[in-house]
């Protein structure tokens, strides 16, 4: 009889709880709205999306597809914001800066009476190239006026362009002048860091020594040259064959060379006023930019998505223009910090652009979705924003939890990335909010932001913070996080992994299905027979290095 009760009070309040969220439906001009409840018996009021969704509708399917396919749990709404289960994540410091570098990447000035150990910026931004989708070789993080570099492979630390003064002139090490910004990417195939300053197309590389075979002349050539004896399949600008040039057991010297491409002009790039980058095709020949700059309430999410056409990486010919089959969602802002125009963009390996709008500092719904450039298709990924309302009407205060779900909440955060390995969006996190992810029907945390002096992940011994910046993930092909820590002692760069993939699973797997290592190498093999063929011009720079 008890029992009788207790399920005919539950179903009331579903019934009651369903009725008032009509209500609000009908006020707001939202989808509808169903009840669904998680194998775990957590409660969810989800919507009801038209038209087709990338997962499956029924919530307890949709669990175990997910637990099915990649050995995990989604965390759910327990207890509001927390990850409580330590799950299958470590974390581990990948390199920290040497001192006599860090006193050059070091801000000069204070905030809040502590110099920022990146520089002059809110955040520390970070990538990392794995040649060919392999082992990861080379890991990037922006300085003010520069580059920290760290070789994994042969432990050497160096920087790139003068960070005592920034500037615009294209050169070899010390000698280049660049202000890298913010909105920075790394290009798969080459590893070339590119980014806009000013009204120029900009770019960073890495050569490494070979030596001709026929002649003895030594030559800097692309680095990606040694992945899989690359250089054996190439002749050397001057005729013979080519062989590294080893040292005391190591590859010679890199140097990084800073190019201007003056072909590329006066374009802008697509995204939210905070959080874009350049949106880099997976074969690394073409970008999508904005033909226009923002115009009217910038600080709204004004995403130049209709003014945006897809140009030659080289070139910088235009190949086509974006033509979207629908608007993409906009809605005002409320408050005078942006919120709405906190997110990210990234290109995935399917060739589809995936755009995230979140709150701003305060906290409050957000959404993401991904555009077809095929057919210009726009679909709704997650959303818990009342549509037509601004941004401050919150709905819940849920961090983790089915895409779907109403209640899901977002504090500001900038920049994201595709997993080579999963697939999955990751999210950088600002404003104590941690790392997250959209994932197969899912939004979940990898990391949380600080909250009450807990680590951001149960477990954790010593863990790094996550009060303020790390908004800037790195993902390896094997599905590794590299972060650079903003709130460390000294500079360093993390590394958050997971314990239980199986080894047997392709390292670079969701990537492949798109780009085979076959086709990834001969991109790259392509790309230095380009090289070659125009070393003499490409040269001109390395004659007078230092």
């Amino acid at each position: 009889m008890i029992i009788s009760r207790r399920l005919n009070l539950l179903f009331l309040s579903i019934l009651i709880v369903l009725f008032v969220l009509k209500f609000l439906v009908a006020a707001d001009n939202l989808p509808k709205v169903r009840a669904e409840r998680a194998s775990s018996g957590t409660e969810w009021i989800l919507q009801d999306w038209d038209g087709s969704r990338p997962y499956p509708k029924d919530l307890k399917e949709r669990e175990a597809v997910y637990r099915q396919k990649w050995g995990e749990n989604w965390y759910g709404q327990r207890n509001g914001r927390r990850i409580h289960n330590a799950g299958n994540w470590k974390w581990e410091e990948a390199v920290t800066v040497p001192p006599e570098l860090a006193a050059k990447i070091k801000s000069k000035r204070l905030h809040s009476g502590i110099p920022r150990l990146w520089g002059d910026r809110f955040w520390g931004m970070v990538f990392v190239w794995a040649p060919g989708g392999g082992q990861v070789t080379d890991i990037y993080a922006l300085a003010d006026n520069g580059l920290y570099h760290y070789d994994s492979i042969n432990k050497l630390h160096g920087l790139v362009g003068n960070l005592e003064e920034g500037g615009r002139r294209d050169g070899v090490r010390g000698q280049a002048r660049l202000i890298p910004g913010n909105a920075v990417a790394i290009e798969p195939v080459t590893g070339r860091l590119y980014f806009i300053q000013g009204s120029s197309w900009r770019y960073v590389e890495k050569l490494l020594p070979f030596v001709c075979t026929k002649t003895g002349k030594t030559c800097y050539l692309p680095a990606l040259l040694v992945w899989n004896n690359l250089y054996q399949k190439v002749k050397s600008p001057f005729g013979g064959g080519l062989r590294p040039d080893i040292k005391n057991g190591k590859h010679g010297e890199a140097i990084f060379v800073v190019r201007t491409n003056q072909a590329v002009k006066g374009l802008n790039l697509p995204g939210a006023s905070r959080g874009k980058r350049p949106l880099i095709t997976p074969d690394g020949k073409a970008v999508y930019l904005a033909q226009s700059g923002a115009s009217g309430r910038e600080w709204d999410t004004l995403t130049l998505y209709d003014k945006t056409a897809l140009f030659d990486i080289e070139t910088g010919k235009m190949l086509s223009k974006l033509q979207l089959s629908e608007a993409v969602p906009h809605n005002f802002r409320s408050g005078t910090d942006g919120p709405g125009t906190h997110g990210g963009n990234c290109m995935g390996y399917d060739g589809k652009i995936y755009t995230s709008q979140h709150g701003g500092s305060g906290g409050g719904p957000g959404r993401m979705f991904s555009i077809d450039p095929d057919t210009g298709n726009v679909t709704m990924l997650y959303n818990s924003l009342a549509e037509g309302q601004q941004w401050g009407k919150r709905r819940g205060t849920v961090i983790d939890g089915p895409a779907d779900a109403l209640s899901l909440d977002f504090t500001s955060t900038l920049w994201q990335v595709q997993c080579p390995r999963t697939g999955a969006i990751i999210n950088g996190g600002w404003d104590n909010s941690g790392i997250r992810r959209y994932h197969d029907g899912f939004v979940t945390s990898i990391v949380n932001g600080d909250e009450d002096g807990k680590p951001p992940r149960p477990g954790w011994v010593k863990p790094p913070k996550f009060n303020h910046g790390s908004s800037s993930p790195s993902i390896a092909p094997n599905g590794d996080l590299y972060i650079a820590d903003d709130n460390s002692d000294a500079p360093r760069i993390i590394r958050v992994y997971r314990t239980d993939w199986p080894k047997e699973q392709p390292i670079n797997g969701y990537a492949e299905k798109f780009i085979s290592r076959d086709k990834m190498e001969a991109l790259m093999l392509e790309y230095a027979e380009n090289y070659i063929a125009n070393y003499e011009e490409r040269n001109k720079l390395l004659e007078d290095r230092e």
